[in-house]
């Protein structure tokens, strides 16, 4: 379509649909034609209250005939957009009349639009929820509640109650934000998604809940590297983000140049999460941490064992599984989306594969399953994550001498006889057999940070990665 083709009889128009308390006033249309095929509604609120933002519906005519608007989403290039507005004064917004669904802008002769005020918007509109890396370009996103609102056609639509995600499923938490958009295999491979965990001075409990009989008050078990479980207040100073993913292969790949993974079927690779690489190695000064780093500008790392367990938990603190729903084995297949069909080799196993993507009793693709209430995938199984922390095996003894609530935990000494063991945290595809209680994420586990695989050490075949990034406010 050619830029001169557009003709428009632009007719200012004053709100259609009458808000009793914001008024919408002066509706005037730009065509910026010859520059641009786009046009520009300005628009005049009055009336509105401090600390609001109101969302908006738009209008359209031409002549006497509708003009479907429902995606003008996908269609905004510029401007405040139509969700998460505040203040008295003029707004605008910019718009390709071509990207609406009956976009022939050349018939379009006397064209006419309306705004008004649907309805208080969003609080937290301003609030930042998700930052995306591009890995190839190094470029960052960073989106607040109003930029997806926004872009329903990028991101998808957002879930805020969480027993949508599945049934019977519940959370403490008063404020749920999920995107829906995340699943495109982009955002497994080019693209890094991070979402904000508001945590910030908020005072939780670390450790199993009172009660949880699959809690153990064992220090340290060698063969199954099991660490004691115990409880103490803890809180943070800053607000993070944190992969909603693994970190997958192709995203090693992209910044390391390298396929260190075991378990990399040719067909299934991209997707599924990197394994086989050792946490020191990882956050060496050549590893990905400090690459990833180099490359975006942002601090990219792995999280503290507090970190990964207050992302992972959700909100919640009691013993069911960060969904509310009682710890079996049944519900966490059904969450992951994954059932456990026994150990390499069993041709069960290898049929499940061949369907699924997935070498026989190893990995499978990130995010197959239902996300957490804070929007994370794979807390439960697939792979075991590394975290930065050295080695105490009992944290609320280690604790006890320091005001309470801890803030920002981290040991800075270890307790193990070995400064090369580090915790790493949630179940696996490996481990998820001996029961639903691997499966808490209130479980400790510690492995040596060299250790990598080979024929005689296959331990570090379960363990992969969810990075972390910080916030610079």
């Amino acid at each position: 379509m050619k830029k001169s083709s557009l003709v428009f009889s632009v007719v200012s128009t004053a709100a259609l649909f009458a808000n009793a308390d914001v008024a919408v006033d002066r509706v005037v249309v730009h065509q910026l034609w010859p520059w641009s095929q786009n046009v520009k509604c300005e628009y005049v609120l009055s009336g509105t209250e401090p600390g609001k933002t109101y969302d908006l519906q738009v209008g359209a005519l031409n002549g006497s005939t509708v003009i479907d608007t429902s995606g003008i989403g996908a269609a905004l290039v510029a401007g405040e957009g139509l969700f998460g507005i505040s203040g008295d004064g003029t707004h605008s917004f910019t718009f390709d009349p071509a990207l609406l669904a009956d976009g022939n802008v050349a018939g379009w002769m006397n064209f006419k639009m309306s705004v008004d005020v649907k309805g208080e918007g969003d609080p937290l509109a301003s609030r930042e929820e998700y930052r995306i890396f591009d890995l190839d370009t190094g470029a960052i996103t960073t989106l607040t509640r109003k930029d997806i609102y926004n872009r329903p056609d990028l991101y998808g639509e957002v879930i805020t109650n969480y027993a949508a995600v599945g049934e019977g499923f519940t959370t403490p938490l008063t404020d749920v934000f999920i995107v829906t958009g995340f699943t495109n295999d982009l955002y497994k491979t080019q693209k890094l998604v991070m979402k904000r965990i508001h945590a910030k001075d908020v005072v939780w409990n670390m450790g199993p809940a009172d009660g949880d009989s699959n809690a153990t008050a064992d220090e340290w078990n060698y063969d199954a590297r099991r660490l004691g479980e115990s409880r103490f207040q803890a809180k943070f100073s800053s607000d993070y983000y944190v992969g909603i993913y693994e970190l997958t292969q192709d995203q090693y790949y992209r910044i390391m140049g390298a396929k260190p993974s075991y378990y990399c079927n040719v067909n299934w690779w991209a997707t599924r999460p990197v394994e086989s690489v050792s946490q020191e190695a990882f956050l060496a000064a050549g590893g990905f941490a400090a690459q990833a780093t180099t490359k975006c500008g942002k601090t990219i790392t792995i999280p503290t064992e507090a970190q990964w367990e207050f992302a992972a938990r959700a909100g919640s603190d009691a013993a069911t599984l960060p969904n509310g729903q009682e710890a079996t084995m049944a519900n966490v297949e059904a969450i992951e989306n994954f059932v456990h069909r026994g150990h390499t080799g069993d041709p069960v196993n290898r049929d499940f594969a061949n369907e699924h993507g997935i070498d026989g009793g190893g990995t499978y693709t990130v995010g197959r399953g239902k996300p957490n209430a804070y929007g994370l995938y794979d807390t439960l199984a697939n792979v075991s994550e590394w975290t930065t922390d050295l080695v105490q095996k009992n944290l609320a003894s280690y604790y006890a001498s320091s005001p309470s609530p801890a803030v920002d935990p981290a040991p800075t000494s270890e307790n193990l006889g070995s400064a090369m063991y580090r915790v790493y945290k949630g179940s696996n595809f490996l481990h998820i057999n001996r029961g639903a209680w691997q499966c808490r994420p209130v479980v400790r586990f510690a492995e040596s940070k060299d250790t990598v695989w080979t024929s005689q050490a296959e331990n570090v075949r379960h363990l992969g990665f969810r990075v972390i990034s910080t916030v610079d406010d």
